[in-house]
């Protein structure tokens, strides 16, 4: 099979030669990758064991727009470039609506600006052919609103400000109708939406706000999308706890569910109550496992999940968010893609 037939096969909820990897990148991490591989950008993430290939658009793809120490993107959101030990985060200093008064006179991205979807089909007559080409919209609505407004201010919306709420949350909607149309029209295989609605231990907003704001907003953007092609697949992203709104999630058409993490939900428990329904991409604890485990502990959790989560197809694995560029991160990484090019072999039997 090629990675591209591996995907489909799992995603189809049928066992394919093995377990199928994906690890999301730090700019650092890929870097380094592309200087000890000889590669560039896609070839990197390929030559790292990755096995899908994502093109994102919208507020999602501005995290690391530029290289100045500040930068305003198309949203009028300023981002500011934090240093740490190994690399560079961006942190957002000023949201353009966090006065309201701001609201009348903010003109929104146009879906259709002219470089909107540069690169995208270089990338798809490319890879498409052995590789599964995923289009983020991620950061959708919840964090989208709240990056707009600033997270106290958006939450104080969903409680006291419902009206305006809910006229944001439709613009935003109709925005990423639009760049989903797109990119299917391009020729993508999944469209990726996400919203962090999990905190470690419990949500942001409790199930019955998801239900009134977002749950109907998600059943529209998949079903506009699935009358462009019948045949798309969906998943969403989110960290941390959100069991609650899972059953919500599966309602309205989701397809993959981004991560797992495991310090929240146990993948093995949300398998069995959910893997008929859905399939899990990212389950690999990122917060001790990779970044600080032993040898024997990531060995031991990878035998678990194999074992707990693989069985019947329906699991791309790899950590639960970005990989840092640690050392131990990095080569716990590493043995991860190496186990599971060796273990993770079907039938599994660990």
């Amino acid at each position: 099979m090629n990675s591209r037939e591996r995907v489909l096969t799992a995603l189809n909820h049928e066992e394919p030669d093995r377990v199928p990897i994906h690890n999301f990148l730090t700019p650092e991490v890929l870097e380094k990758i592309e200087k000890e591989t000889n590669t560039k950008g896609y070839d990197a993430e390929i030559a790292a064991g990755n096995e899908w290939l994502i093109y994102s658009t919208g507020v999602c793809a501005n995290f690391y727009l530029k290289n100045t120490e500040e930068y305003v993107d198309e949203w009028d959101i300023t981002w500011r470039r934090v240093p740490h030990e190994g690399g560079i985060y961006t942190e957002m200093v000023n949201h353009p609506l966090s006065d309201l008064k701001n609201y009348d006179n903010y003109r929104f991205p146009d879906p259709y600006k002219k470089d909107r979807f540069n690169g995208l089909k270089e990338l798809i007559e490319k890879y498409r052919k052995d590789y599964l080409i995923v289009g983020g919209i991620a950061c959708t609505l919840f964090e989208n609103s709240w990056y707009l407004r600033g997270m106290e201010n958006w939450l104080v919306d969903l409680l006291e400000n419902k009206d305006f709420a809910h006229e944001l949350l439709d613009r935003l909607v109709d925005f990423y109708i639009k760049c989903g149309e797109k990119l299917i029209e391009y020729g993508v295989d999944v469209i990726w939406t996400g919203d962090d609605f999990g905190m470690q231990d419990r949500m942001f907003i409790r199930r019955e706000q998801f239900i009134e704001f977002f749950k109907p907003r998600y059943a529209r953007i998949y079903s506009e999308l699935r009358k462009k092609n019948k045949d798309i697949l969906f998943a969403h992203h989110s960290d941390g706890y959100i069991e609650p709104i899972i059953p919500d999630f599966i309602e309205v058409g989701l397809d993959i569910l981004n991560p797992i993490q495991p310090k929240c939900m146990d993948p093995v428990e949300i398998n069995k109550k959910f893997g008929r329904e859905l399939s899990f991409w990212g389950i690999v604890d990122n917060q001790y496992i990779l970044p600080f485990g032993t040898e024997e502990e990531l060995y031991s959790e990878l035998r678990r999940l194999l074992k707990g989560v693989a069985p019947g197809g329906g699991l791309l694995i790899g950590g639960a968010h970005c990989i840092q560029p640690t050392p131990t991160h990095e080569k716990n990484t590493h043995r991860m893609v190496d186990f599971i090019r060796k273990y993770g072999k079907y039938p599994i039997n660990l």
